[in-house]
């Protein structure tokens, strides 16, 4: 592959993601949704591995309205991406590995995660056909960090 094309490629997926961050923080479920092909894949770590299939897009939505309520708990407000890494495999597919980081309103970071995903070319745009991410034990340490003394 030349390297306008690689650059172009990974221009075309931080762009995705960029559209995909801004619907998380618009908090728009819906619009996160539209990211994604379906059926769809979610691997996860909690206390063992964690495979979630995706099979529609009305599921995937009542699965984001969750965790889009589970960040107004510890008060996210943006994400960042710290850095991404772009690998095309063919035409059709690319494999995208995203150092995210959350902050809360005040600007100040509440916890990073890594994730992984692989993009599949529908049309002449990108959809999120899995993902693999590390992010619940982030969260539930932030969870923890954020409850008041009276909860615990």
């Amino acid at each position: 592959m030349a390297s306008t094309s690689l650059s172009s490629l990974d221009q075309e997926v931080k762009d995705f993601f960029e559209s995909y961050r801004a619907g998380f923080e618009r908090q728009d479920a819906e619009e996160i949704a539209r990211h994604f092909a379906y059926p769809a894949h979610v691997a996860t770590e909690g206390h063992q591995v964690m495979l979630t299939p995706v099979l529609s897009k009305s599921e995937w939505m009542h699965q984001l309205k969750r965790l889009l309520e589970m960040y107004q708990r510890i008060d996210v407000r943006t994400a960042r991406i710290l850095s991404i890494s772009v690998t095309p495999l063919s035409s059709l597919l690319v494999h995208a590995r995203l150092h995210w980081s959350l902050e809360d309103s005040g600007g100040a970071r509440l916890y990073d995660f890594n994730a992984v995903y692989t993009l599949g070319r529908f049309g002449n745009g990108w959809k999120v056909i899995a993902i693999s991410h590390n992010e619940l034990p982030r969260y539930w340490a932030c969870l923890e960090a954020h409850r008041s003394p009276a909860e615990h």
